[in-house]
């Protein structure tokens, strides 16, 4: 029997719920100089060198593949992404079984794919900030990746994508958190872009044009919960799931320019104020 599948585009809708919420401790912490190991270029150019509580990844072509044992950030470390301009993209993947812990600093000129299994923990304190962001716990082809397609499967036990930081995209720019769970009670900002929390067995985010992506989950029904501020000035957000929880700030107007669009797509949709 075959899976059914999804499809949500965005419409117009406004949403105002607001909660306090304070979360950012599932993982136990680690070291303040705590920095990814065993990094491999599979793909692309690049250099990784660490100097101090500081990874500098040079990335000298438009599009590169790394392998990971472990990326973890500790709350005193920073990990510093040169790449070619704001286009260029680095897909960083953990071949180990630990789940990622970000505490710290993580700043690219372009845009960053983190791909790990185990899990995915952007803790309280932590700041990313970046052209665009991905963060997942389903399986990213590499074929699919250098293509740009945003094709998400599962790698048969994923684990939650958890944010309690700050997650600050460019102007334009994307931040897409993808598991099979997805919590967030931090801050995503993503000025004129898009934000997109998305859960499932099995994503897919297409590129649709105006007025914006197109997500299609598939597979056994995931769940996203947003107790923080999820932030698009003029830009778009969707928080796409089996189950929906929103009980956070969603806002994708500004005064300066309105018309930002906002969906919330579920098979139980819980929303408080």
């Amino acid at each position: 029997m075959q899976t059914p599948s999804f499809k949500f585009r965005f419409l117009p809708l406004v949403v105002a719920a607001i909660c306090a919420a304070q979360a950012g401790g599932a993982l136990a912490q680690i070291a303040a100089g705590a920095l990814p190991t065993g990094g491999i270029v599979v793909g692309g150019q690049a250099s990784i060198v660490q100097n101090g509580t500081t990874l500098n990844i040079n990335q000298t072509t438009q599009q590169a593949l790394v392998n990971f044992s472990t990326f973890n950030v500790g709350s005193g470390a920073l990990v510093d992404i040169r790449q070619p301009g704001a286009v260029a993209s680095l897909l960083a993947r953990v071949t180990g079984q630990d789940p990622s812990r970000i505490y710290g600093q993580i700043k690219a000129t372009g845009s960053l794919w983190l791909i790990n299994p185990s899990g995915i923990l952007v803790g309280q304190g932590a700041r990313i900030d970046v052209g665009s962001f991905v963060a997942s716990t389903l399986n990213v082809s590499d074929a699919d990746f250098l293509a740009g397609r945003l094709n998400f499967s599962s790698p048969g036990h994923a684990g939650a994508v958890q944010n309690a930081g700050t997650v600050n995209a460019a102007s334009g720019g994307s931040i897409y958190l993808v598991a099979p769970k997805v919590e967030n009670t931090g801050t995503l900002n993503a000025p004129r872009g898009e934000v997109i929390l998305a859960a499932a067995q099995n994503v897919q985010l297409i590129d649709t044009g105006h007025p914006g992506v197109s997500v299609v989950l598939g597979g056994a029904a995931g769940e996203v919960q947003n107790l923080g501020r999820i932030v698009a000035d003029a830009g778009r957000i969707g928080l796409a799931a089996g189950l929906v929880t929103n009980a956070g700030t969603v806002s994708a107007s500004s005064a300066e320019s309105v018309g930002g669009r906002v969906f919330l797509r579920a098979t139980d949709l819980k929303t408080t104020a």
